[in-house]
């Protein structure tokens, strides 16, 4: 636009006839200073520049969601205190010297099946815990031959049997006459377990080497008392 005022003003040809109206050099100074005007008036504003980061790639920094997940990956959680490791050799090795409860191997001695079955049941039941085995002989002829081979840790023995009488029978494992009973039987622990319980008869079941006496009907709390209580006199069983 400026050089088209300035052409319109000047000639064009040299040789062309001069106009009546010549512009003074004030008046083209000022008209071309308000068409510089008139230029910058038009320009379209240029917008602002955004704020240039000046730190270095590796130093800029980074967003807030990297920064918590960064921060979250870098947090140690306390360790909780680690549990001992058990070995085969630990637990074959813990408490070498603990004592092994054993169980004992118990003979009863009666001439009737149906104390037998009742005797021996109540020893399964509510003595598992002490008794391992239990020898059932109806007379003590039987009883005699048996104890000649198995080796037992106690007898329940009943009085009044055919042949032989228990107090018999006692005395035979006593003194081991004409007999070859082991000798660990010989010494074996021996309960009367009869109706005959007075004191007169308690008397003579000491007398022939007898432990003690639990009269019939049995009760579970009394046999268990005898028991017991002659265990002790086995070095082994006792406590």
């Amino acid at each position: 636009m400026f050089c088209s005022l300035l052409r319109s003003m000047c000639p064009s040809n040299s040789n062309a006839r001069p106009t009546s109206t010549i512009a003074s050099p004030s008046s083209i100074a000022a008209l071309t200073l308000a068409c510089y005007k008139l230029s910058l008036g038009h320009q379209e504003p240029t917008p602002p520049s955004s704020p240039l980061i000046t730190t270095a790639p590796h130093e800029r920094l980074a967003s807030p969601s990297t920064t918590s997940l960064s921060s979250m990956s870098s947090i140690t959680p306390p360790s909780s205190p680690s549990s001992p490791t058990l070995s085969v050799d630990s637990l074959m090795s813990a408490s070498p010297d603990a004592p092994v409860a054993r169980k004992v191997k118990v003979m009863i001695i009666d001439d009737n099946p149906v104390n037998l079955n009742i005797l021996s049941r109540m020893l399964e039941r509510h003595f598992s815990d002490l008794v391992e085995l239990t020898l059932v002989m109806d007379s003590g002829v039987t009883a005699l031959d048996r104890l000649c081979e198995d080796a037992v840790d106690l007898i329940l023995m009943d009085i009044d049997m055919p042949v032989l009488s228990g107090v018999q029978t006692t005395t035979a494992i006593r003194q081991n006459s004409d007999q070859h009973i082991l000798e660990q039987n010989q010494n074996v622990p021996i309960i009367a377990v009869t109706t005959s319980d007075g004191e007169d008869q308690r008397e003579l079941y000491r007398s022939v080497g007898m432990s003690d006496c639990v009269s019939k009907p049995i009760e579970v709390p009394k046999l268990r008392s005898a028991i017991e209580g002659a265990l002790k006199a086995i070095p082994h069983f006792a406590a």
